[in-house]
């Protein structure tokens, strides 16, 4: 841990992600329906985006789930961290998905 003035840095903690409990879901035809009705916003996730949402059940790595987009999706696991970095990243954005650092 580094202290910056009144700021605290912590360094090189794994970070996970975990689907926001307050989002309800439905998958209909192998894709998710998100709701979020405290901003009432929805979102329809693609067979790719659904398959991590249900992974982020539990807390989850970006490389643990890298590895599973790229075996299930025949990806390079370089390119399946990518896209799972930006599909974090808006989800987290929008309240959909918690960072969790441990």
């Amino acid at each position: 841990m580094i202290r910056n003035g009144t700021t605290c840095k912590v360094l090189n903690m794994p970070r996970y992600f975990i689907q926001n409990r307050d989002i309800a879901y439905r998958v209909v035809d192998g894709e998710a329906v998100l709701v979020d009705p405290d901003n009432a916003y929805v979102r329809v996730l693609n067979e790719t985006g659904s398959f991590i949402w249900k992974l982020c059940r539990r807390k989850r790595g970006i490389d643990d789930l890298a590895r599973e987009i790229s075996g299930k999706f025949d990806v390079k696991r370089t390119d399946a961290k990518t896209d799972v970095s930006k599909f974090l990243s808006d989800m987290k954005k929008r309240g959909m998905i918690r960072e969790i650092r441990a």
